[in-house]
């Protein structure tokens, strides 16, 4: 995809976010919605798993419409998972869809009936759905299956390229609005890691996270 084309694409979803505070809500219900069915394959997977489905999570617990359309989106993702466990991308959608509802409580099901049924998959699988079971004090989970970085860390190495985009149809301020918000998540989410690393003693991970500052420019 060219550097134009993402920039387009860009552009909209902050069209989206513009209706959003404005309280345009079914505008951007539209522009959420149509930005994450559209963008599965592109390089812009990450952002429409993270920022897209954050904005669409903030625009539900005001405008009913669009929790509506959440849960639509999951329980057809989750029904396509069961027929297909070998699409990781369902999966991935799947956890990222759950925590925009604030449904931990399903995708931890999800994983348990993984781990019963195909486990596997439930080994392969765990990357994109440890930092879940992190968050919500799943200890027991974690030490059983161990920790691996490989995944997130190549999720915020998209998410920081994508913040050097141009954006040119971009107000100034807003820009570097963009670009402070996701430089502190790829920060945050880094100490995040590494936190975890060294709570779990996996010094192995944990130089993974250390090799990622080095080659960003975010070194401690």
């Amino acid at each position: 995809m060219s550097g134009k084309l993402v920039d387009q694409k860009l552009n909209y979803f902050h069209e989206g976010k513009t209706a959003f505070l404005e309280k345009r809500y079914a505008n951007a219900l539209t522009i959420f919605s149509t930005f994450w069915d559209k963008e599965r394959d592109s390089c812009l997977a990450a952002v429409r798993n993270s920022s897209v489905l954050a904005e669409w999570s903030d625009l539900a617990k005001v405008y009913p419409a669009a929790k509506m359309e959440l849960l639509k989106r999951r329980n057809e993702v989750s029904n396509q998972f069961l027929d297909n466990h070998k699409d990781s991308q369902l999966y991935r959608d799947l956890i990222a869809l759950n925590r925009a509802l604030g449904d931990f409580q399903h995708s931890l099901l999800l994983f348990e009936k993984l781990k019963a049924d195909h486990k596997p998959l439930a080994k392969e699988y765990w990357p994109y759905f440890q930092g879940e079971a992190l968050e919500n004090d799943e200890f027991e989970l974690v030490r059983e299956m161990g920790i691996n970085v490989d995944k997130d860390l190549e999720i915020l190495r998209k998410i920081y390229k994508n913040i050097n985009q141009k954006f040119m149809d971009w107000p100034e301020d807003e820009i570097i609005e963009y670009k402070r918000v996701n430089l502190d998540f790829t920060k945050e989410s880094l100490d995040k890691l590494n936190y975890w690393c060294e709570l779990y003693e996996a010094p192995q991970e944990k130089s993974k996270v250390e090799a990622i500052r080095r080659e960003l420019g975010l070194s401690m």
